[in-house]
């Protein structure tokens, strides 16, 4: 009984010992994630780990946190957890995905994590929820994720992304249905980086 007590335990304070980790053995994806991250003004003073793992039903993902600072003071941090390999096919690894894909992908991520840094710990809760339960919110979060890299000069990475992903050959089915329900098209992101710089 003990044993998966201590086991519990081990993984608890893992988990609040997580701040501005990187966790991958791969050098490109590390690279492209401090690259994506550096541009985030507003995130700079936000600690956000980095861990790659097996994910089962996704490439990426941005998750809000806790670590703990001197005196056991508990704070809100971030992960962005990636996985071994690609959900496009299921078989590419993702440190052989194109830099500018991963970087695109990567300031994705990072969009999410802004949106969750405006919010307060209880507007998180309720942010969860309808994030699961209703898929007209779901669409405007992920959408608005693509709005917030691009403001924050990820442009031609999220277009570079979106292009990969959604003319790939071996482009699993249920994946593109996915996509295509909730986030923005390629002809979406072109016309709003129109308008952009339009507005430039």
């Amino acid at each position: 009984m003990w044993l998966p007590c201590i086991s519990y335990w081990i993984r608890i304070c893992d988990y609040l010992s997580m701040n501005n980790k990187v966790v991958t053995n791969s050098s490109v994806i590390e690279a492209a994630f401090l690259k994506a991250k550096s541009q985030f003004k507003g995130l700079r003073k936000a600690p956000v780990s980095l861990i790659q793992k097996n994910i089962s039903n996704s490439t990426m993902r941005a998750q809000p946190t806790l670590f703990v600072e001197e005196g056991f003071n508990i704070k809100r941090g971030y992960k962005i957890e990636i996985s071994f390999v690609s959900k496009i096919d299921n078989k590419t690894p993702t440190s052989d995905l194109p830099f500018d894909v991963l970087v695109g992908w990567f300031a994705h991520e990072l969009g999410h994590v802004l949106d969750y840094h405006s919010r307060s710990s209880a507007e998180m809760v309720v942010f969860g929820i309808k994030y699961l339960i209703s898929d007209t919110f779901k669409q405007k979060v992920e959408r608005k994720a693509d709005i917030l890299a691009i403001q924050n000069g990820f442009s031609e990475q999220i277009l570079e992304a979106k292009k990969y992903i959604l003319n790939h050959s071996d482009l699993n089915p249920l994946y593109k249905r996915r996509l295509e329900k909730y986030y923005y098209s390629i002809e979406d992101i072109e016309d709003i980086i129109v308008e952009k710089r339009a507005r430039e």
